[in-house]
């Protein structure tokens, strides 16, 4: 629901270019470039909140998913992106939804290393937002 406005806010802030090295739910294999860093934002589902079912309010999961040959950089590109998204509050994005907070799912891990010996590391988050114009939700 939110990815792509993580995805946005991250390229602002200086972690990538969207659509280049800062991808969303897919990873390139581009294995002729195998030492380009390349962070992917995945969108997860989260746990449904009680006053969700009156409120606007909604959760959803987001992995960030960073991928280097130099395993040091995927280690420290990870956790800038972690600090960055933790605790976050407001519009990630002009226009987009409120977001309340940021909250940690899973702290910055290594997942290993992929096909072409990249090593890959990861984190997951659950995004509380404000959501609009749903019939049956109280909006204000």
């Amino acid at each position: 629901m939110l990815g792509e406005s993580v995805a946005r806010y991250l390229a602002a802030e200086g972690h990538g270019t969207f659509g280049t090295d800062i991808t969303l739910g897919y990873q390139p294999d581009d294995a002729s470039s195998p030492g380009a860093k390349l962070i992917t934002i995945s969108e997860e589902s989260a746990g449904v909140l009680p006053e969700s079912q009156g409120y606007s309010v909604d959760q959803c999961g987001i992995q960030v998913t960073v991928r280097s040959a130099d395993y040091a950089e995927a280690r420290d590109v990870c956790i800038a992106v972690h600090k960055q998204l933790v605790g976050f509050g407001g519009q990630l994005v002009a226009g987009g939804s409120v977001v309340t907070s940021i909250m940690i799912s899973q702290y910055p891990a290594s997942i290993g290393v992929d096909e072409h010996l990249r090593a890959e590391w990861t984190c997951h988050y659950t995004l509380r937002f404000e959501t609009t114009g749903e019939v049956h939700r109280v909006t204000s």
